[in-house]
């Protein structure tokens, strides 16, 4: 029993590995990407599009192009690359840069108010954002932004119908964010399995009767499953960075009044807690905190990712178990297809199954072991 137990050990390490550098390459994605922006982006295209499409049809038509416009304004977007003339330059020169740059150029965070100051202001939008509008369309646009600012009656109003919006708005934002994070954790994990060709039938095998290779991976288990710790650790995600940097930024600014907030998933969504719990003269300065909170936590997430990354790649490496031995073979079978989409869809199941999964079976490892001791 106990070469089965051991077997299954030395799968679940690997299995652990994977999934954790996995994890590691998600965050960093998420931060190259810019997802927390275009997920911003994508909430005020949806907003814009139903607001009313019949009274404003223009504004329908063109939801993407005013939101992208309004996130990239250079006193909303909190990027470096903002308004930023070296980056235009290289845009011009290098073909597919200037799609990434305007990843890069959204903003993050945006307040209500501030979304309000800059529809109202429609010079502000900057002309090349709606220069693939014939001219009458644009015409039409910018009065149309006007319509909606009077529509209420007053811009107070306005940005209390905003605030409102805004609410349900950023929880789909964040519940969206959270969907493309476990997305790229599938897809992340489906193509390690295709280039990499590890075939999880035949590494079960070979940990069966390959007995070094099965001591090393076993060895490893309490390492790996120190760094896990580390890097599964619920203050160590995205969301928990962000949920301190809010509670931080409450603190600084002396916040009392407001309740404990709940988990915040993105940096729109944190504004938006503000805007609705926290009173009006202390607003504007708790946003400001935040923003600059949430950077630096988000900064330091990605580098203790990269630490944890090296240390995981560390320790495999010395245990001399070698795993990249299992790829494609030079004339593979449907047999072998299966067992490279079983690792695929094991690595689906996220870092936490597999630490979970080990750390249970290490648990059982000793008792298993002296009952199988002889007398």
């Amino acid at each position: 029993m106990l070469l089965y137990l051991d077997t299954l050990i030395g799968f679940a390490v690997v299995m652990l590995v994977i999934s954790l550098l996995i994890t590691i390459l998600t965050q960093f994605i998420s931060a190259l990407f810019n997802h927390r922006g275009s997920n911003l982006r994508w909430g005020l295209k949806t907003l814009f599009e139903n607001i009313d499409p019949v009274v404003y049809p223009q504004l329908t038509a063109n939801a993407e192009t005013v939101a992208t416009a309004v996130l990239r304004h250079c006193l909303i977007s909190d990027s470096v690359f903002s308004d930023n003339r070296a980056a235009e330059w290289l845009a011009q020169r290098i073909p597919g840069l200037p799609r990434l740059i305007g990843r890069f150029q959204l903003a993050t965070a945006i307040r209500p108010d501030e979304l309000v100051d800059i529809l109202r202001q429609t010079a502000a939008i900057p002309p090349g954002a709606l220069a693939a509008l014939p001219p009458a369309a644009q015409d039409q646009l910018k009065t149309e932004i006007d319509l909606l600012l009077e529509a209420s009656g007053s811009a107070r109003t306005m940005a209390g119908n905003l605030e409102e919006w805004f609410g349900s708005m950023m929880d789909r934002v964040a519940q969206r964010f959270a969907t493309y994070m476990r997305l790229w954790t599938v897809i992340i994990a489906s193509a390690f399995a295709f280039v990499s060709g590890l075939n999880s039938i035949s590494l079960l095998s070979d940990l069966y009767s390959d007995g070094t290779f099965r001591s090393a991976l076993v060895g490893t288990g309490q390492q790996v499953t120190a760094t896990a710790i580390t890097v599964l650790d619920p203050e160590n995600t995205l969301p928990a960075a962000l949920t301190n940097a809010l509670k931080q930024s409450l603190a600084d600014v002396n916040v009392t009044s407001a309740p404990q907030p709940a988990e915040i998933q993105t940096t729109a969504q944190g504004i938006a807690w503000i805007q609705a719990n926290v009173p009006e003269e202390q607003r504007a300065a708790a946003i400001d905190s935040f923003n600059t909170a949430s950077t630096a936590a988000s900064q330091k997430l990605i580098q203790e990712g990269a630490q944890s990354a090296a240390r995981i790649i560390g320790i495999v490496s010395k245990s001399g178990a070698d795993v990249l031995r299992f790829h494609w073979p030079s004339k593979w079978n449907f047999g072998y297809l299966l067992g490279v989409l079983a690792t695929a869809a094991l690595l689906s199941l996220g870092a936490p199954f597999w630490f979970n999964a080990l750390k249970s079976m290490a648990n059982l490892r000793p008792i298993l072991a002296s009952k199988e001791q002889p007398k």
